[in-house]
């Protein structure tokens, strides 16, 4: 076999135990199969020939500093014919971002990154008998790509690795206070059936606009334990969900509910478009600086003309963790927005058709909210 240079996006530790459980069952199924097995999981970007090393090594110092550490959706499984059974990750902005940095001179150079995990490379026959079994167990997860490698295959060299720079501080320290705390609230949120009028009262004057409107697909942003999806589903909606916390996530399969362990600021990872999109108290837990980037998101996976129902607590501008001591001592960030403020953002990417200010009175959290319904400007 010509030897030739791989260019390899390096997942973190979360990511290598869950595709492990994934070969487990493999090796359980009694397969081994033909791939090499003594480098970490990995995503393949792109190969070069061997005469282009010192161009690659020069591809490699470009991004060194440039790129953070990105979060991936591994969103199903997948075939290359009948030989070769893969991790199918959802494209993102940021992956191809990186993929185009890398791609000169490769081998696949002007083509489309097709970025896949392999599981196993056998016959047609053992894939067929695993991939049943596979299917069964398998649920979409969210990893990390944390570095970018440089090997030499066949037989395997190793050449260099430059990883990625960590996320922000701020941004994960948030993310993983949120995630920690929600997993920790799931059990007590999934109990709790039974919510205040005005949580119901918007959510009914949306549907209203939703059937109005005859949209068909719904995406909801921090869906906890799943109960507003649920109401969507049962109206005759095709839902899909997405929250931070996986035992959140968990609750919502529980009801049914397609969902996924993902943040706001990947959505695009779900490689699908929505009619309408429903966040309500979830993206108060965006810092400021970070809501016109989770705005863009939202508008790059709205269908034109679709419908976005935004749901937060009012208030002057300002933003400060909070810890709510009955539960949990993990803090909790929250973003408080003034009207003026919110409105000169929104209408940035939607028109907004309804803004209401709603006097919850409610002691605990803040006495206003604003219930807000836009729509995606057209082009």
């Amino acid at each position: 076999m010509e030897k030739k240079l791989y260019l390899l996006a390096e997942l973190d530790n979360e990511s290598q135990i869950k595709i492990k459980e994934l070969d487990k069952i493999i090796a359980e199924g009694g397969l081994t199969g033909k791939q090499t097995r003594d480098i970490p999981y990995h995503i393949t970007l792109c190969s070069f020939e061997c005469s282009n090393e010192n161009h690659v090594l020069n591809l490699l110092e470009n991004i060194n500093g440039k790129f953070r550490s990105m979060d991936i959706l591994f969103s199903s499984l997948g075939l290359f014919g009948l030989n070769v059974l893969f991790l199918n990750p959802a494209m993102n902005r940021k992956l191809i971002e990186l993929y185009d940095s890398l791609n000169s001179k490769s081998c696949d150079c002007g083509g489309n990154l097709t970025a896949h995990v392999t599981l196993l490379i056998d016959e047609p026959e053992n894939i067929l008998k695993i991939l049943p079994k596979l299917s069964e167990q398998f649920r979409p997860f969210t990893g990390k790509i944390v570095g970018v490698s440089l090997y030499e295959f066949f037989p395997k060299k190793f050449i260099k690795k430059i990883d990625l720079l960590p996320q922000t501080d701020k941004k994960s320290s948030i993310r993983e206070n949120l995630k920690n705390y929600y997993n920790s609230e799931a059990e007590l949120r999934n109990s709790k059936s039974v919510r205040p009028e005005w949580k119901n009262n918007v959510r009914e004057k949306f549907l209203k606009i939703i059937k109005q409107e005859n949209k068909k697909t719904l995406l909801e942003l921090g869906a906890g334990p799943g109960y507003d999806s649920q109401f969507f589903m049962n109206n005759g909606l095709s839902v899909v969900a997405v929250d931070l916390s996986s035992e959140m996530v968990n609750k919502c399969k529980e009801k049914n509910v397609e969902a996924y362990e993902l943040d706001f600021y990947n959505l695009s990872a779900l490689d699908k478009k929505f009619d309408c999109i429903y966040a309500i108290n979830s993206l108060l837990h965006v810092p400021k600086d970070d809501l016109p980037v989770v705005l863009g998101e939202i508008n790059l996976v709205l269908n034109t003309g679709g419908l976005f129902y935004m749901g937060v607590y009012g208030g002057n501008d300002s933003e400060n963790e909070y810890v709510k001591k009955e539960v949990s001592e993990i803090p909790r960030f929250f973003a408080y927005h003034s009207k003026s403020y919110l409105i000169s953002l929104l209408e940035k990417y939607f028109e907004i058709i309804i803004f209401d200010e709603i006097n919850i009175n409610d002691k605990t959290e803040c006495d206003i909210f604003y219930s807000i319904v836009m729509v995606k400007k057209i082009n």
